[in-house]
């Protein structure tokens, strides 16, 4: 008798909820709109939720605080239990502020920028003050905000300007003359 207690209540347990219909939601559209304005009126949004693990994406092409990407996708169907909505926001173009680079080595700030994004070009020449390949100065003034895709022209020594020195010629002397 306990063995079939036990079986009708296994088979209750798989059987009822296969054959009990659950609802099924579209998902809204939420890419390009501000996520202020969505957390603003989130009972339009019932019965979704908005995850609290939000991901920042830095991106040129839409400005600070647009939703850009969304998971479930818009317009998907879900049924009910999955209700909720991970978002990816974008943080605007990643700027940073430039930086007084002078008398730094060329090649550490080339690195450096490059892998911004930055643009560098240098221009060779000669400084009696500055040591060969440090920056004697730059055309982009320190503090000035960048992003990927700017450029920045350096100055870079060649050391000092050699002096032409005009030897004469020995050619058929001796070393006594």
């Amino acid at each position: 008798l306990i063995f079939l207690v036990g079986i009708a209540y296994f088979l209750w347990s798989i059987i009822v909820p296969m054959l009990t219909p659950t609802e099924e939601y579209t998902v809204p559209t939420l890419v390009g709109k501000q996520l202020e304005e969505v957390q603003a009126d989130l009972e339009s949004l019932a019965p979704f939720t908005i995850s609290d693990d939000i991901t920042v994406d830095y991106n040129s092409d839409a400005p600070a605080g647009e939703i850009i990407d969304q998971d479930p996708a818009a317009g998907s169907q879900v049924k009910s239990g999955s209700l909720e909505i991970t978002l990816t926001v974008s943080g605007g173009a990643d700027t940073f502020l430039l930086e007084n680079y002078v008398n730094r080595r060329f090649r550490d700030v080339e690195l450096l920028l490059t892998s911004r994004g930055i643009l560098v070009e240098r221009e060779d020449v000669y400084d009696d003050a500055v040591t060969e390949g440090f920056i004697v100065s730059q055309d982009v003034e320190a503090g000035t905000a960048l992003q990927a895709g700017d450029t920045v022209t350096f100055q870079v020594s060649r050391g000092p300007e050699p002096i032409p020195v005009t030897v004469p010629s020995l050619t058929g002397q001796t070393l006594e003359d």
